[in-house]
């Protein structure tokens, strides 16, 4: 049995509107540390200024959905950014969650925690620039059935061998670069 259409309008509407509520919370953190040099210097307020900043681009990228048109330039950038801060953003709410644990358990002072924090930003910001750059360069950005884009072995409707030459790598790229992060994030 398949969905009604109101059933369908809702489950279209729903994620704009959570990304919305989030995209306005993102804004407010960000707005709260960048208005105050003190938050500024503390290590926790940046993490929560970088989770905050790739908050707010994933809740844009869910905002737009489908609405771009499937294999037009503002799709592919929009799957981009999906990419770019998707796993990042998991990371970074990692990242957070070993301050806690540091500052908390461990009674890191701050001092100490300046010292993890580079690897804290870095990793992650790396990590979402090579999964977003990757599979950009090699086509494997396209329009899935719902018509939006995303990870997808080929483009909708092409089958045969000439498609996509790294569809081989499809299974691999999707475990390395973003299920295995996002599962031990």
């Amino acid at each position: 049995m398949g969905f009604t259409e109101q059933q369908l309008r809702i489950i279209a509407i729903l994620p704009r509107v959570t990304a919305a509520l989030s995209i306005l919370g993102s804004l407010f953190i960000i707005y709260q540390v960048l208005k105050n040099p003190k938050k500024r210097e503390m290590v926790y307020h940046r993490q929560m200024l970088v989770l905050s900043c790739t908050d707010f681009i994933y809740s844009a990228v869910w905002f737009v959905g489908n609405w771009p048109a499937p294999g037009s330039g503002w799709c592919t950038s929009n799957a981009f950014l999906g990419l770019l801060t998707g796993v990042p953003q998991a990371m970074f709410n990692a990242a957070l969650c070993l301050y806690y644990l540091f500052s908390i358990r461990y009674k890191w002072s701050e001092v100490q925690m300046r010292r993890l924090q580079p690897l804290l930003l870095v990793f992650p910001i790396v990590w979402g620039l090579v999964s977003a750059i990757l599979p950009l360069s090699v086509g494997m950005i396209n329009p899935g059935t719902n018509g939006a884009c995303w990870l997808s072995k080929a483009p909708s409707g092409c089958s045969g061998t000439d498609c996509i030459p790294a569809e081989k790598y499809y299974g691999l790229f999707n475990a390395i670069a973003l299920y295995v992060p996002l599962w031990t994030s």
